[in-house]
């Protein structure tokens, strides 16, 4: 099976902020919750103090996005930026976008690609069988189910429980 080729754009952006009228460190968090609450509102992306916690007025804030296009990525980076300065005042600003290849470069099995193991070899190939729904063949796929724990498994004996529940009448 091959993946269609889908890039990732994975974007990275370190904002120094100032926060003057704040008096302690409780004045300071308040204004930068306020200002991560909206730019999470707004964008979906959580901002996070990566910087200056012991400081009453300065900040370092984190934020991290990905996407399939970089100039969406460069873009909702800007608009990250002007969303946290009209709130309080960036005094610096480092980005970057690292772009990871499409999938497709990486051949068909992309867990050996990306540094996998043999086992995660194993499970890839158990996924492509059972992706149609046969829970049969992507267990045969494995050599049995023996790899998976006790406490998971389900003999379909009580059909009202989940797999590693007790069933009725069992001792805690």
């Amino acid at each position: 099976m091959r993946y269609p080729a889908i890039a990732v754009y994975v974007g990275v952006l370190q904002l120094t902020v100032l926060v003057p009228d704040s008096h302690s460190l409780k004045e300071k968090r308040a204004v930068l919750g306020r200002v991560k609450g909206r730019v999470r509102e707004r964008f979906g992306v959580a901002l996070t103090e990566v910087g200056g916690q012991d400081t009453w007025q300065r900040a370092e804030l984190g934020a991290a996005l990905v996407g399939s296009d970089a100039a969406y990525v460069e873009r909702a980076l800007d608009d990250l930026t002007a969303a946290v300065a009209a709130e309080v005042a960036v005094t610096a600003r480092w980005r970057d976008v690292v772009h990871y290849p499409a999938r497709d470069r990486m051949g068909d099995d992309w867990t050996t690609a990306a540094g996998g193991s043999a086992r995660d070899e194993e499970l890839a190939r158990a996924a492509r069988a059972g992706g149609t729904g046969d829970k049969a063949a992507a267990v045969a796929a494995l050599g049995g189910d023996d790899w998976v724990p006790a406490a998971w498994r389900d003999d379909g004996s009580d059909d009202d429980h989940g797999p590693g529940q007790p069933r009725r009448g069992d001792k805690p």
